[in-house]
């Protein structure tokens, strides 16, 4: 919006909100607030462009971790074996689903 108009606004450009009173330079929109409605904008529109950070194991990595945790071997000593952050380890021993579905997306994005 140029800075003389204000009134409202359907689909803002500067901060995705689908329709508010804006001028262009209320605090809505400062610049982290701005960039924090594009990516959820851009979440939603094309959800395989926002996965995360790129997980440092595998799918063979969840699996040994899971039965070696089964036998009842220790976390550092899982980290130690698979070589592997003690704390990666830990994280995928409380959500093995969550560890699972987010190599799954990266598997994706990765596809030709």
């Amino acid at each position: 919006p140029s800075q003389n108009y204000v009134g409202l606004v359907l689909g803002c450009k500067r901060c995705y909100a689908v329709s508010h009173v804006c001028d262009g330079r209320s605090p809505n929109h400062s610049q982290k607030e701005v960039q924090k409605a594009g990516i959820a904008h851009a979440r939603e529109t094309k959800p395989e462009l926002y996965t995360g950070r790129k997980p440092t194991y595998t799918f063979e990595d969840v699996s040994k971790i899971q039965s070696l945790h089964a036998e009842g071997m220790g976390v550092n000593q899982i980290a130690r074996e698979i070589d592997l952050n003690k704390f990666a380890v830990s994280r995928i021993n409380r959500d093995i689903d969550g560890a699972l579905a987010k190599l799954s997306k990266w598997e994706l994005r990765s596809a030709p």
